[in-house]
């Protein structure tokens, strides 16, 4: 998301503790470009609390909703998700999460319990401002009806945050006499702390409805209709993350509605469409996503599928990018990559180029000692 640019009392203090329009004009075009380019990210970081944000968001699931976990045909999930952003500038802006759920014996069939955990990494701009999570999230699902679900989830979260100083340019550094930047120049700046962590909560509702109540012991896809709707709540004990002392940088509740949904239209092919909001403080994000799948083999033990389609990402001002995206599926194996196009006001720096993401999961299903005590989800 690339909000409005405007100068934050935080974003201040990590990059310069000025304002972009108080840096020096005589700095060369290449270094204005850097130094903007830094402070924007940053800003980006700090208004949407640095929270996980993928192009493939169905495939992240615990990013959007705790609910989410064990929401899914099998026993384990695993799941992995690689993006780079920006990737034509010359900074770092990268985002990786490893995730992993399981569901718990169930006693009558009819409900369950799951458990799951998240570890997100994030690395963005010159100041090397990082955050890692690690993630615990539980939830309980309760089958309402031949084909309806809903599901609870709560999440507890432990971050670390950090920056370092060594890679940013200040005004100060600025050489009036010698009418250049000079790195060894002092700052001028004093950071009482460079690094903070913090803890995080959140729940969510989910509701699932589905076509078939599927008990088979070897899924053999002949109804593959289901839909998903349901919320996320972030941050509900809005979190301290200030780096400076005696001041208070609240992190503002997330809201993440959603939508999801997978419609066979014929014996062989399904059309996909997701839709998700993003709504934290005065910020607030869209995206919106529809693709088509080709089953070209459904025999268990051989199935192979190929996704196609595209996820457009807009936010204020309508602005954002767009994205191709490309699945393969073989038996419980799925492999995603998607690639952004920048078309925000921020093309002049990316050239529309911004990076690729990269997902991966594998759902293990363990074969039923009492086939009727399995909740049947598809």
């Amino acid at each position: 998301m690339m909000p409005k640019v405007r100068c934050k009392r935080e974003i201040c203090v990590i990059v310069t503790k000025k304002c972009p329009h108080l840096m020096p004009k005589k700095l060369n075009d290449v270094r204005k470009k850097i130094i903007t380019l830094v402070i924007c990210s940053c800003l980006t970081w700090t208004l949407f609390g640095q929270d996980v944000n993928y192009t493939q968001f169905y495939n992240a699931p615990f990013q959007i909703n705790p609910a989410l976990t064990g929401v899914f045909q099998g026993d384990v999930r695993l799941m992995a998700n690689y993006r780079e952003q920006w990737t034509s500038v010359p900074v770092e802006f990268r985002t990786a999460t490893m995730a992993a759920d399981m569901k718990l014996p169930s006693a009558d069939g009819k409900s369950f319990f799951a458990l799951g955990t998240a570890i997100n990494h994030d690395q963005a701009g010159f100041a090397n401002l990082r955050q890692t999570g690690v993630n615990v999230l539980g939830s309980y699902t309760r089958k309402l009806g031949y084909r309806f679900f809903a599901t609870a989830g709560v999440q507890l979260g432990g971050n670390y945050r950090a920056f370092d100083v060594s890679g940013i340019s200040f005004g100060e550094q600025y050489d009036p006499r010698a009418g250049q930047f000079n790195p060894g120049r002092d700052n001028g700046e004093q950071f009482g702390n460079e690094e903070n962590w913090f803890m995080s909560v959140g729940t969510g509702l989910n509701l699932r409805y589905q076509t078939q109540e599927n008990r088979e012991m070897i899924a053999r896809l002949e109804k593959r209709t289901k839909i998903d709707v349901g919320i996320g709540f972030h941050h509900l004990n809005r979190p301290d993350q200030a780096f400076v002392g005696g001041r208070k940088a609240q992190l503002p509740l997330r809201l993440s509605p959603y939508a999801s949904a997978t419609i066979q239209v014929g014996s062989n092919f399904d059309v996909l469409g997701h839709f998700l909001g993003q709504f934290q403080g005065d910020s607030q994000q869209f995206l919106y996503g529809v693709s088509g799948k080709l089953h070209l083999n459904r025999d268990p033990g051989k199935q192979l599928a190929i996704l196609l389609g595209g996820t457009m990402r807009t936010g204020e001002n309508n602005i954002g990018a767009w994205s191709p995206v490309f699945e393969l599926h073989y038996n419980s194996l799925r492999v995603g990559f998607s690639y952004d196009v920048n078309v925000s006001s921020f093309n002049v720096a990316t050239d529309r180029r911004q990076g690729p993401e990269f997902s991966i999961r594998w759902m293990i299903r363990k074969v039923p000692i009492v086939e009727s005590k399995t909740c049947p989800l598809i």
